[in-house]
């Protein structure tokens, strides 16, 4: 399942989606969900934040650090201006 996720960085898994990629038919419904969590929970033991994402209503989306949007500072709230 890491293989799958890592060599899709940014890619929306259905349930489906995933378990036909893994090519696994007993990997669905509850036991996706267990398996994702496990996943999780070993990749944040590393130290690093959680890269797996639930989109709610849809499926997980592997999203490493380097994919994660950026939040820009809004208009002239750009922190102090030099002098």
């Amino acid at each position: 399942m890491l293989h799958l996720f890592m060599s899709n960085p940014g890619l929306v898994f259905t349930s489906e989606s995933a378990t036909v990629a893994l090519g696994s038919r007993s990997l669905a419904g509850p036991l996706l969900r267990m398996s994702i969590s496990r996943l999780r929970r070993k990749l944040i033991e590393t130290g690093d934040p959680d890269p797996i994402r639930n989109v709610r209503g849809v499926g997980y989306v592997y999203e490493p650090e380097v994919l994660r949007p950026v939040a820009f500072p809004l208009s002239g709230d750009d922190g102090p201006r030099p002098s």
